[in-house]
């Protein structure tokens, strides 16, 4: 029988060896422990990543953060790669540990590993090849940091891949180390290289930045990984992958069409100016991410033990908890805009407007995180790809509209991005319905509950407005620091009384807060 590819014990044992055989997720935490973990890690490195995309874009210009935002985005298309086989992985691999089917976990876990591997090579070789033949007629500049993109997209598949694997195993404390990790490391290596080298630098530093984190892994993970191919495992992982890949892709595609039709379009400065906005609007998604992060797993195991209905009660949980907090957080992001970027980007003015609405729009894409979870487990990809589709098509349209108009930029980039916040509605109101009517046939239940999902949201939005009000008769503006403070505190005492609904409906608030105290004294050499 193969060895288990399982996370070793600190002293170098296999988790099940012994008198007392152990699974090889022996070692996971608490769903609540987990979303702890990881969340406090995303707040840091989220911290970390708004001051470093605030210090690039200064250093770099709209220009230059401009290549470097297409370059990434580019790179972030080609970590499809995989052709879905790591979105395989992460849902048949879960499936197999929850059936206490450890050998068919290991060999999904090898197979994917060799077949993923060999073509995100062939992917950074690909992207590396098209910069160094100039075969789309590009700048020098452009071609170098597209050059330096390639050998990113195999570094972002490596690290990639040894989460998703450490994640299945509940090894939340190595992932939420080495999400700081690479908050530090980009930080300084982005930001160090690039006021060497412009964008060249920067994307090496990006690089650069992988490879220690790689190196972490290598030396913390303990993982045992195999080159070992088995096509009908292969088979198996693109049959379960395929469908959440283009679930994914389209996903990717509905929150970034605006900026591939403004950076086709419309000149480079606009688009470096409008993607700012949207760095900073998917920071501030990466807070719900890292619970959908963690939820994925455990929805599997759940799904695959307990059914459907097993996963209502944590349907409801994270649903109501995301609905109610991102709006508030999203809306202190907003009312600071107008003060904070004319101080720290002044090159950046005119994407005040739409930097604030991306925000808010982060807290719409929140909503239907965990619906979306639920929708794999019960194998409804295909809805969710249409769904995403059909948001992606209505941004589109939009998007293309407006870039042939005669708008100053301010308008133009606020407007798109008031049209790609119509479109994460839409898409989310779909995905809520959908999983909410696996529950009930009544379309009226179905209705509601959507429309009470966005409730939080619209309370939020009327609490801005009174806020800002409230600052304007107060202190004349609220774009100045008086004000400022005014209009925060009186939104933030309006907002109270959601946190009070979701720990009165969920418990969600305590049961962070007690895991947040926890871990520090739960963390044993098995997640370190």
């Amino acid at each position: 029988m193969a060895k288990s590819s399982a996370p070793e014990e600190p002293d170098g044992r296999d988790p099940r060896s012994g008198a007392e055989p152990a699974p090889p997720d022996a070692q996971a935490m608490s769903t609540s422990a987990g979303i702890a973990i990881v969340s406090s890690a995303s707040y840091v490195a989220l911290i970390a990543s708004v001051v470093r995309a605030v210090t690039l874009a200064n250093v770099l210009g709209p220009i230059d953060w401009g290549i470097l935002a297409a370059v990434r985005l580019l790179v972030g298309y080609c970590g499809n790669s995989h052709l879905g086989m790591t979105h395989g992985l992460n849902k048949l691999m879960p499936l197999a540990l929850g059936r206490e089917e450890h050998d068919r976990a290991e060999t999904l876990q090898n197979t994917a590993f060799a077949a993923t591997t060999g073509l995100a090579v062939v992917a950074g070789l690909t992207v590396s090849a098209v910069a160094f033949f100039d075969l789309a007629h590009l700048g020098i500049t452009t071609r170098i940091a597209l050059a330096i993109g390639g050998v990113l997209v195999i570094g972002g598949h490596a690290t990639n891949f040894m989460t998703s694997v450490l994640r299945t195993y509940g090894r939340f404390g190595v992932i939420g180390r080495a999400l700081l990790l690479t908050a530090v490391a980009e930080f300084g290596l982005s930001i160090g290289l690039g006021l060497l080298r412009g964008v060249r630098g920067a994307v090496a530093g990006f690089v650069l930045a992988q490879l220690v984190v790689l190196l972490y892994f290598l030396a913390r993970a303990r993982l045992r990984l195999a080159w070992r191919l088995r096509w009908l495992e292969v088979v198996a992982l693109l049959k379960a992958g395929i469908p959440l890949m283009l679930m994914l892709l389209a996903d990717q595609l509905y929150r970034t069409v605006d900026c591939l039709i403004i950076v086709k379009i419309v000149r480079v400065r606009a688009f470096g100016m409008y993607r700012l906005g949207a760095t900073l609007a998917g920071m501030l998604y990466t807070v719900p991410s890292s619970v959908a992060y963690v939820l994925f797993p455990e929805y599997m195991k759940t799904y695959g033990r307990d059914g459907a209905e097993g996963l209502r009660r944590q349907l409801l949980l994270a649903t109501v908890g995301l609905a109610s907090v991102m709006p508030v957080v999203a809306g202190v992001g907003y009312l600071l805009c107008p003060c904070v970027i004319p101080w720290l980007l002044p090159k950046y003015v005119e994407a005040i407007g739409a930097i604030q609405v991306l925000l808010l729009g982060s807290s719409v894409l929140a909503v239907p995180i965990a619906a979306d979870q639920a929708l794999v487990a019960f194998n409804r990809e295909k809805q969710l790809i249409a769904f995403r589709a059909v948001g992606a098509l209505l941004i589109a349209a939009v998007t293309y509209a407006l870039v042939h108009t005669s708008l100053p930029a301010a308008e133009l980039l606020r407007a798109i991005a008031i049209g790609a916040c119509a479109g994460y509605a839409l898409t989310s109101g779909l995905s809520l319905a959908s999983a909410f009517s696996v529950y009930t046939d009544r379309r009226a239940i179905v209705v509601g509950e959507t429309l009470l999902s966005y409730l939080p949201l619209v309370y939020c939005l009327g609490a801005l407005r009174v806020a800002r009000s409230i600052a304007r008769a107060l202190a004349g503006d609220v774009d100045v620091p008086g004000g400022l403070c005014i209009a925060l505190a009186a939104f933030l005492l309006a907002c109270a009384p959601l946190l009070i609904y979701v720990q009165r409906r969920t418990g969600m608030v305590s049961r962070v807060a007690r895991s947040l105290l926890r871990s520090g004294r739960r963390r044993n050499a098995g997640d370190s």
